[in-house]
């Protein structure tokens, strides 16, 4: 069992609260209608009054449906092109924060951009040129007997044992 508030019923109807309370009075649905058609109701101990979803007549239960669940869900856009008040009032003050909300983000975005590339920069300028196979090995002519050391000296001692001997 749903509970309505008076203003969603009101609205509904097309109708105001005030218009809706001189009914409950008056415990008729309208002026020139019977009181069997009258809406049931429910007062709380504090006074406030809720309709029983229930028991409102089919076309103006979905208008309150309507009202209920279909006026949440409009989203900004549609809102700016279609409801001229909404438009120049909230819509105009969620336009800028939509606006300045995005430009925070691009600006954060480049931002980041920015400092990987600089972080990037000087990761390259720690490194070595990148090295390729062509550094390492290069062909030369199995005939050609080139000198491949500064002498034959050293050709000579990088084969003997490493002995330790001091410098001093």
């Amino acid at each position: 069992m749903e509970l309505v508030k008076p203003n969603i019923v009101a609205q509904a109807l097309g109708i105001t609260t005030n218009a809706l309370r001189k009914r409950r009075i008056r415990g008729t649905k309208s002026s020139n209608s019977d009181p069997v058609d009258a809406f049931r109701y429910n007062v709380s101990s504090t006074g406030f009054v809720s309709y029983y979803l229930e028991d409102l007549p089919p076309s103006v239960r979905e208008n309150v449906k309507r009202i209920t669940t279909e006026r949440t869900k409009r989203d900004h856009d549609w809102l700016m092109k279609n409801d001229f008040k909404y438009s120049r009032t909230i819509g105009r003050n969620n336009d800028r924060k939509k606006r300045i909300k995005q430009e925070e983000i691009d600006r954060r975005a480049k931002k980041l951009l920015e400092d990987q590339k600089i972080a990037h920069m000087k990761r390259r300028e720690n490194i070595d040129p990148i090295r390729t196979e062509r550094n390492y090995v290069y062909w030369c002519d199995p005939n050609d007997m080139g000198n491949y050391w500064n002498s034959y000296k050293e050709y000579e001692d990088s084969k003997k044992k490493k002995s330790n001997t001091p410098y001093y």
